[in-house]
């Protein structure tokens, strides 16, 4: 999110501020790949889709972000979802209490009591379940999250110099507090940018060195800096380069803030519809991938929610919106209706390929998915409702009883998941229709210990249905290489390769298991199956024939 205030000045920095760029520096060894979640919002209306992504999550070593766990219930019940995934590394996003501004917070030790003393409760409760690793970001795009706006501050001007004002010395109780009960753990900030940009890109609002100063001075300087950036607020305006700019100089200005302080710096990135209705397309995605890793941060992510419909402005009272008169996407990637979670839907929720797109954009980037070492699975069916249908597969070294969850089929929502009235063309629904779905980025050593299935060689496949399933139909399911997101077929993609051509999916698939007859998907059945690498011989009869090998040998 950003402030009106933020928008007036930004933009007057990106006209005059330079724009200059140096050679990148070597990237890390290991960039952190991390994911806003949303917990407080799934776990309760959509839990099935939240395993979902914590799955994803887990087998791509991707670190959980959540943000809202100010209180030991939800910092609980979030850990204890991470914890059963069997996650290692998780991070937290924590504030002040509602109802205080910076300045009483500072000055009023009476009015920080309660503050100061929740955090030392969250502090004990996070080590009692990650004693080993934990992450920790105070504030929340500061200035402008965190603390109640001050009401004599008219302007960003003045809510930016009282924050100044007071910032460093707020971190630190905050930080105190924390690392009284929990010394190992990581506690940073969250500096909303320009603040974190250079002083020739932000000029006078270029604040993050000064901050550090400051803490360090009062022996508090924090663990890491954390910034964002959501380039579809100057993407129109200013052109995909000069964006692309801007985001290279915030990180680039952090990193090098960080490495005086021998600490780390991370950026969240824009994949998310924003509240003006824009939605990045593809190579935007691309470009705001390579901005950042130019920066030579040590992690990157994404967000979580959309915050509108694409091409849909949010009402200032928070409202739906009005489409926009013009494209302020420019091509959006998958675009996306009003769902109700959150703010205006999940990202996995109402788009999931843009949200496999990105996270596996920046695992290729970062070095961290080899194509060759990774496959796809495809799986074909009918009326595939949200989550209805649990995928297992049994990893190679395994026992016979023991299978690893993937994740639930369709986890995008169905019509009763969007706002009334709201665009049925970007609703992603598979109720009553035929469709594939699929589970990207999938270990070849684990599942399939080889590059190809041949006789000896299979992949098993569980699917358990819910008690609301109400009878889908599967016909297929296709192990295939790998596509690397310059390759990237959507799902809608899929299922017109796998109805048209589907002997060229077949032929260029890993392994496959197709069916004459299709196997009913209830509450009360269990299917098991295995992808074999034998392919039919030409011709419709001997294909036939093949199809009812596969079949009866079930």
């Amino acid at each position: 999110m950003i402030s009106r205030y933020l928008i007036n000045f930004i933009v007057t920095i990106l006209v005059l501020g330079s724009i200059g760029c140096t050679d990148s520096t070597e990237q890390s060894d290991e960039t952190d790949i991390f994911m806003w979640m949303g917990s407080n919002h799934l776990i309760d209306e959509d839990p099935r889709m939240y395993e979902s992504m914590l799955a994803f999550a887990d087998r791509h070593s991707i670190i959980p972000y959540e943000s809202g766990a100010n209180t030991v219930a939800d910092l609980e019940r979030f850990l204890r979802y991470t914890q059963k995934e069997g996650i290692s590394k998780t991070w937290i996003e924590i504030g002040p209490d509602n109802g205080i501004t910076i300045k009483e917070f500072v000055e009023d030790p009476e009015k920080r009591k309660s503050t100061l003393n929740r955090f030392r409760k969250l502090a004990r409760t996070y080590k009692s379940y990650y004693p080993d690793f934990a992450r920790i970001s105070i504030f929340d795009e500061a200035p402008l999250g965190a603390f109640d706006r001050d009401p004599q501050n008219k302007d960003y001007e003045t809510i930016f110099h009282q924050f100044s004002q007071y910032a460093p010395k707020a971190f630190s109780l905050l930080y105190d507090a924390f690392k009284e009960e929990f010394p190992e753990a990581e506690v940073g900030i969250f500096l909303h940018h320009p603040h974190n940009a250079s002083p020739e890109m932000a000029g006078r609002y270029s604040y993050i060195e000064s901050f550090m100063k400051s803490t360090d001075s009062l022996g508090t300087a924090p663990d890491f800096i954390y910034s964002d950036v959501y380039r579809g607020y100057f993407n129109r305006g200013y052109g995909q380069e000069a964006t692309d700019k801007y985001i290279t100089d915030v990180v680039r200005h952090t990193k090098e803030v960080a490495k005086e302080y021998d600490i780390e710096a991370y950026q969240l990135g824009q994949a998310h519809t924003i509240k003006l209705g824009y939605t990045p397309s593809q190579r935007q995605i691309d470009t705001n991938v390579e901005a950042m890793l130019e920066g030579n941060p040590d992690g990157i992510g994404w967000y979580w929610p959309n915050y509108a419909a694409t091409n849909v402005v949010r009402d200032n009272n928070d409202g739906k919106g009005t489409p926009a008169n013009i494209d302020v996407s420019f091509n959006p990637f998958v675009p996306n209706n009003w769902g109700k979670i959150g703010p205006a839907g999940s990202l996995y929720g109402t788009s999931r390929d843009r949200f496999s797109y990105s996270y596996l954009r920046m695992l290729e980037a970062t070095d961290q998915l080899e194509p060759d070492k990774a496959f796809d699975l495809w799986i074909y069916g009918h009326d595939f409702d949200h989550v209805e249908h649990a995928v297992l597969m049994k990893p190679k070294t395994s026992s016979e009883e023991q299978w690893e969850f993937i994740g639930y089929i369709n986890p995008q929502q169905d019509k009763d998941g969007y706002e009334e009235d709201t665009r049925e063309q970007y609703m992603y629904s598979y109720n009553e229709k035929w469709h594939a779905v699929i589970f990207r980025g999938l270990s070849r050593q684990k599942f399939l210990n080889s590059d190809t299935l041949d006789s000896s060689k299979k992949l098993e496949i569980k699917i358990e249905s819910t008690d609301e399933s109400d009878g889908s139909e599967l016909t297929a399911v296709y192990a295939m290489p790998y596509y690397q997101t310059r390759h990237f077929v959507t799902e809608q993609k899929v299922t017109e390769l796998i109805e048209q051509q589907s002997r060229w999916v077949s032929i260029n698939s890993l392994g496959s298991y197709i069916r004459p007859v299709p196997f009913t998907l209830n509450s009360d059945t269990v299917f098991t199956g295995t992808v074999r690498g034998e392919q039919p011989y030409g011709g419709a009869e001997s294909f036939r024939h093949w199809l009812d090998t596969q079949y009866s040998s079930e």
